[in-house]
């Protein structure tokens, strides 16, 4: 009987930790380009790929500056961004001011 039991825990605790696998969203660090930008309603498209972003989300500095530090309202279509995404939400996104600025 215990047999069973402990056979059925088993089961139940590696199925368990399949769907817990499956339900993480997937992570991804890039760089591409942004194609689309709506700051009305927080979203951005990157390579014709639309993500949520909050002002959070943006680190580093406004492009054409050393102090000012990144918004929402420095970003524009056609600027080369390193982000990172989990789903379809960016948490880190940083404009790449010149070609040396491109992460390894």
């Amino acid at each position: 009987m215990n047999h069973k039991l402990s056979r059925r825990a088993v089961i139940f605790g590696a199925f368990a930790a399949l769907l817990l696998i499956a339900s993480r969203a997937h992570a991804d660090d890039r760089v591409g380009a942004i194609t689309a930008l709506t700051t009305s309603n927080d979203t951005i498209e990157i390579d014709n790929r639309r993500y949520r972003i909050s002002s959070n989300a943006l680190v580093g500095t406004a492009p054409d500056s050393n102090t000012t530090t990144l918004k929402m309202k420095h970003l524009a279509v056609g600027q080369t961004v390193h982000l990172i995404t989990s789903g379809n939400r960016i948490t880190t996104l940083r404009v790449l001011h010149k070609p040396d600025e491109m992460p390894d």
